[in-house]
């Protein structure tokens, strides 16, 4: 169970991820990039870039503790970002595999442990690339 702090903490995360997505400077950008690549590989990279994003304007001073489950939640808010820029709403299926490549690219760019495996080292990812969120003022974004 996540100690209030901490859940205090993801809640503050996941309000500045949604905020971030659904800015008007932001909204386009994801939208375009995911529109290119819906796959469950790229909703992963682009909530992986979202967190990096949100990591980077904390100055890192998210807890680790925290990444992986306000990641998480910000994956199924994608999933609605998706329908709302008129994407057709990703399957369970594709939620389950990006949810696991969400999982391993955390693990892979933030360290940390995957959850459910306490005490083990993190796993690597296999053939996982870091985030490429698209980001306010990239060229060709």
């Amino acid at each position: 169970m996540m100690q209030p702090q901490n859940s205090e903490a993801m809640q503050k995360v996941v309000m500045a991820g949604m905020k971030l997505m659904y800015s008007k400077q932001v909204f386009p950008m994801f939208a375009d990039a995911l529109e290119k690549d819906p796959s469950p590989m790229g909703i992963a990279k682009q909530t992986a870039g979202l967190m990096k994003i949100l990591m980077d304007k904390s100055q890192r001073q998210i807890p680790k503790n925290v990444m992986i489950p306000a990641a998480v939640a910000l994956l199924f808010e994608m999933a609605g970002f998706m329908v709302q820029a008129g994407m057709p709403k990703p399957s369970d299926e594709d939620m389950q595999g990006a949810l696991k490549a969400l999982v391993q690219m955390m693990v892979q760019v933030f360290g940390g442990q995957q959850p459910g495996a306490p005490g083990a080292p993190p796993a690597q990812p296999t053939g996982a690339q870091p985030p490429q969120a698209v980001q306010p003022g990239m060229i060709g974004a």
